[in-house]
C-alpha cells in the first residue's frame, strides 16, 4: 500500500479507498437492507443511542408534492435524548455525478424537515464510494453533513473540521 496523501479527518483517503468495495451492494436497496439488519451497531457506530427509526420516512407532511414522487428520506433516527438523524444512503454507479448530486439533495431534506417541525440534529451521506473533491466540498462550506462510508463489514465515519 502506498504512504499516506492528504488526511481527511482521521483517515487517509487513499489508505482506505481499498477497504470500500462499490460492488457489495447490488443496489441501494440492498445497502439499505442492510443498515437495517444491523441498525442498532450502525447507530453505536454513529455514537446515537436510538430509540426508534423509520426508514424511508416521509418527513414532508406539511407540503403536497403535485409532480412525482413524494420525497423521501432513507432513514430518520430518534435519538433516546430526542435528537434526529437523517441518513440519506447512496451506492453510486457514476460517483462524480451521483455522490455531488446528493450534497444539495440532503440539504433540501434538512430545509423541508425543518419547515415541517422536525429539528434536525445531524445529516449524513452513507456511501459506498466517494472522492476527495467530494469532502473538500463539504469541509471548504462547512456544510451540515457527516459522511459515512461503508462496505459490509467496515464503516467508516470522516469527521471534518468546519473551516
Amino acid at each position: 500500500m502506498a504512504g499516506p496523501t492528504k488526511e481527511h479527518g482521521d483517515y487517509y483517503l487513499d489508505d482506505i479507498r481499498h477497504i470500500f468495495n462499490s460492488g457489495d451492494f447490488q443496489n441501494e436497496r440492498k445497502l439499505c437492507d442492510y443498515i437495517e439488519e444491523n441498525i442498532e451497531s450502525f447507530c453505536d457506530e454513529l455514537g446515537i443511542e436510538m430509540e426508534s427509526y423509520e426508514r424511508e420516512s416521509y418527513i414532508f407532511r406539511r407540503f403536497k408534492f403535485t409532480e412525482g414522487n413524494q420525497p423521501r428520506i432513507d432513514f430518520k433516527i430518534i435519538g433516546k435524548d430526542g435528537k434526529v438523524t437523517l441518513v440519506e444512503v447512496k451506492n453510486p454507479k457514476n460517483l462524480h455525478r451521483e455522490i455531488h448530486m446528493a450534497i444539495g439533495q440532503v440539504l433540501n431534506y434538512i430545509l423541508i424537515a425543518e419547515k415541517n417541525g422536525i429539528e434536525v440534529d445531524r445529516a449524513v451521506l452513507l456511501t459506498t464510494m466517494c472522492d476527495k473533491q467530494f469532502l473538500d466540498v463539504i469541509k471548504r462550506f462547512g456544510l451540515p453533513i457527516d459522511v459515512v462510508l461503508m462496505s459490509k463489514g467496515f464503516m467508516g465515519v470522516w469527521k471534518k473540521e468546519v473551516v
